[in-house]
């Protein structure tokens, strides 16, 4: 009887030093998040500043992670937000912490393309290409097609200007948080080369009265600001811009009397457009 407890202790001795190393392991719980939106969870074992970072994962492998690829240390899984768990087999069974931040991810810089849909008194689509600097500075070449359909104020000369455009310019943004949804602002600036004057033609069935209008662009800018939402690779982004359009016209208004002569009235107008518009937008 006493050779059997003898037996059964040595069983339980390795099952008890399995239970307190796997005790030990859960306090393994520094968190290293890379700037890519990966993470590892172990326990750091070195670090070199300005070079690399040493940690042990859970599986008792030590990798080496260079300093420029890592955006943060968390000491403690609860200091971490968004936290998420999912069950992993790879290691005998054990809830591994995985941090939201794989499913999604802020971009603080790095080359980027927008695409923006415009509507309300202004119709169009812009693409915009550039590169992020920094969280506060970003820098573009966009292009865009805009119909602006009621531009203010409402004068002769700023209706006279209604038309298509094709607007080319720099643009510049950032954003105000760096967080998964943040405000941002944008500016822009560069010329909006006209295409055609509604209305253009316009003629009695006749033909005895009409007019014919020739549309003139110019510089053209626009200030924005709304809230980008961050996902791991499309950014969707909601806001408001206010464009600034300089444009002129030159229409001919003719005549034609009972006896066949035609009379030519000549006209130029020109002004600054004012064009607010609503924008759904997605960035890459």
């Amino acid at each position: 009887m006493k050779s059997l407890k003898t037996y059964l202790l040595l069983l339980l001795i390795p099952a008890a030093l399995h239970t307190v190393a796997q005790g030990k392991r859960w306090k393994i719980d520094d968190i290293l998040l890379l700037k890519n939106g990966n993470s590892y969870t172990g326990k750091i074992v070195q670090i070199i500043p300005d070079s690399l970072y040493k940690i042990e994962l859970l599986g008792g492998s030590i990798i080496a992670i260079p300093s420029a690829d890592v955006a943060n240390l968390y000491k403690d899984k609860s200091s971490h937000p968004r936290r998420q768990y999912q069950f992993d087999t790879t290691d005998g069974g054990y809830s591994l912490y995985t941090p939201y931040s794989h499913f999604y991810r802020y971009k603080p810089k790095g080359y980027f393309m927008q695409v923006h849909l415009h509507t309300v008194v202004e119709y169009g689509i812009d693409v915009i290409n550039g590169y992020k600097f920094n969280r506060y500075a970003s820098l573009g070449l966009g292009i865009g097609i805009h119909a602006y359909i009621l531009p203010f104020p409402l004068t002769q000369a700023v209706a006279g200007c209604a038309g298509g455009y094709v607007p080319v310019y720099l643009h510049l943004g950032g954003d105000v948080l760096q967080s998964r949804i943040t405000p941002y602002y944008s500016f822009s600036a560069g010329y909006g080369i006209a295409l055609r004057a509604f209305y253009q033609y316009n003629y009695t069935y006749d033909g005895s009265y009409g007019h014919f209008t020739t549309l003139r662009g110019g510089a053209t800018g626009a200030l924005g600001f709304g809230v980008k939402f961050y996902d791991r690779y499309v950014y969707p982004s909601i806001g408001a811009h206010l464009t600034f359009q300089q444009a002129s016209y030159h229409s001919d208004d003719f005549q034609q009397d009972d006896n066949g002569v035609v009379s030519h009235t000549y006209t130029d107008g020109s002004g600054v457009m004012i064009i607010p518009s609503f924008d759904i937008g997605i960035c890459f």
